[in-house]
């Protein structure tokens, strides 16, 4: 198994996993998006999980890809259990309600035993969180830590983290209840139980929490109650290590090794139910200088192709084919995927053709008469063509006549007509709000000229995700050499687009903007610029660079 990773095979592996997860866990289809500038992941009540974005060409490390697996379990788990409607009606409650709640999904988990490896891959996760929050150096004792400290308290296979004086009789008995829930609402009655309990930690008459209730069953050896043969806690009499207790024996408790209650943290203080807590939820950041640079989610922004492009049933009178493409366009398309291999005669030779050439050699007694072709492999190429269907390429700014589009249509049928020619493999897509696989690999490029002379406009134009996408389709194919054409009017999300056409170039592939009356270089370093239809015969593609 590869210890490293391309960003785009992380995420199409997580993709993956997430919707066959959601089908064993016989939930709703969710959808995957993948997002920038979040510090969470995350999943709401429409079944939307955002994770942070990763560009598709990082380098991401086995350990990375894990955590991501766990942040889509752990959303589903919110999916199959989790009622949104139920809260807590302060921020402190809320997020408190929060860390019961993902106590409890998880231990649903592993007592199911979603996956084979659920409770590693869980553990995992918490533990680099509380490792994150060992190197922050965090204040133990500061109220606004209490969530998130039981958040790890509670999750029985994680490591131990440091309790301020006050907080393990709460904490032993919160996670007791967890057990017994069935329900959110179940959830946030513990959470409710807990938040009356740490508002009266100031209170004089408050011990050390030894009155608190079922807490007491730690007794001060650090011995304790375990239940169905765990052990609630590892040794966690006040003041003393792990190690003094026996109920880690068989490694398990409320959380494996490290710091007990009052080990240095200081004494715990009431909370203001009004003050926000610090997170609970996953952190999710993408590793440095990998993130990506535009939301991306296919299960939203990616339809069929009727649904999106508004396919009419009858041709647009506007929209013609070309009855022949320009033989200056066919010669630089062909120039420009022109086959590298080799192709000769060898002659002299014993078998093969007759060369007429050595006929006269018979005289003199020649026997090699014959000539055979050599033919050495070239390389084979693949093109995904995005079409701009965006309003912009209709209105043409107040022409009714829809000129950008009739070029556009025709520039994308000359470019496939050429590419088949050259035995080249091709896809067509097409793009506005959403993007639509027209054009599939496999389909017959003949088929294609009845579906582009019926399309409709499509609303606006992200041109970003049809790219990410497109450069999606070509990094699954096996040819050698993959190339782009994004025929436009530049229209749409250049930062992120220009973005992405350079990390495609990263990644071997060439991105070519054809610009639709619109000079699009400032988007793409190879580009094409069509004013009038009539350009499609002097179009010059000789200054374009393939990736290597």
């Amino acid at each position: 198994m590869k210890a490293f990773y391309k960003g785009y095979e992380v995420r199409a592996g997580v993709t993956s996993l997430c919707h066959k997860v959601c089908t064993y866990l016989a939930l709703r289809p969710v959808a995957l998006y993948w997002s920038t500038g979040i510090q969470t992941a995350c999943i709401n009540g429409r079944g939307v999980i955002q994770l942070a974005d990763i560009a598709d060409d990082a380098v991401v490390s086995r350990e990375v890809l894990e955590d991501y697996c766990a942040y889509v379990v752990h959303e589903l788990l919110h999916r199959k259990y989790t009622d949104f409607n139920v809260r807590g009606d302060t921020p402190y409650l809320a997020k408190l309600h929060n860390a019961v709640e993902d106590v409890w999904i998880e231990r649903n988990a592993i007592n199911i035993k979603l996956t084979g490896n659920i409770e590693a891959l869980l553990s995992n996760l918490i533990n680099r969180m509380i490792d994150k929050a060992f190197a922050a150096n965090v204040d133990w004792a500061n109220p606004l830590q209490y969530p998130f400290v039981f958040a790890a308290y509670g999750r029985r296979y994680a490591k131990r983290v440091p309790l301020a004086t006050g907080l393990q009789s709460i904490f032993y008995k919160a996670s007791l209840m967890i057990d017994d829930c069935a329900s959110s609402t179940d959830t946030l009655r513990v959470a409710t139980w807990m938040m009356d309990q740490l508002s009266h930690l100031d209170d004089d008459q408050q011990g050390d929490g030894d009155d608190q209730g079922d807490g007491s069953e730690t007794d001060q050896d650090g011995q304790e109650e375990g239940e169905n043969g765990e052990g609630e806690g590892e040794g966690q009499g006040e003041g003393e290590s792990a190690s003094d207790g026996d109920a880690d024996a068989d490694g398990e408790g409320e959380g494996k090794g490290g710091k007990v209650e009052g080990d240095g943290v200081g004494k715990a203080t009431a909370p203001d139910e009004r003050s926000d807590p610090v997170e609970v939820e996953p952190t999710n950041q993408a590793p440095d200088e990998s993130g990506g640079s535009g939301g991306y989610c296919e299960d939203s922004e990616l339809t069929g192709a009727t649904n999106h492009a508004n396919i009419r049933n009858s041709p647009d009178p506007r929209f013609t084919i070309l009855p022949t493409v320009p033989a200056k366009l066919r010669y630089e398309v062909k120039r420009l995927f022109e086959n590298s291999g080799l192709s000769e005669f060898q002659r002299n030779r014993k078998a093969g053709s007759i060369n007429v050439h050595a006929l006269p050699n018979v005289a003199m007694g020649g026997e090699r008469l014959f000539k055979r072709r050599q033919e050495t492999e070239g390389i084979d190429s693949a093109v995904v063509i995005a079409l701009d269907i965006s309003g912009s390429m209709f209105r043409d700014y107040g022409n009714p006549d829809a000129e950008r589009m009739i070029a556009a249509i025709q520039t994308t049928s000359a470019l496939l007509d050429t590419l088949q020619r050259a035995g080249v493999a091709t896809c067509v897509l097409t793009f506005g709000d959403s993007t639509a696989v027209v054009k599939p690999f496999e389909m017959n490029t003949k088929k294609v000229n009845d579906l582009l002379v019926r399309i409709n406009a499509g609303g606006g134009s992200n041109d970003y995700f049809a790219i990410r996408y497109g450069h999606g389709l070509l990094m699954k194919r096996h040819e050698e050499r993959k190339v782009m054409f994004v025929i436009t009017d530049g229209d749409g999300h250049k930062a992120a687009a220009k973005h992405q056409a350079q990390v495609g170039e990263r990644l071997g592939i060439t991105t070519i903007g054809v610009g639709i009356q619109y000079n699009v270089s400032d988007v793409y370093s190879n580009n094409v610029h069509v004013k009038t239809i009539a350009d499609l015969g002097s179009a010059s593609f000789k200054q374009i660079k393939l990736a290597a």
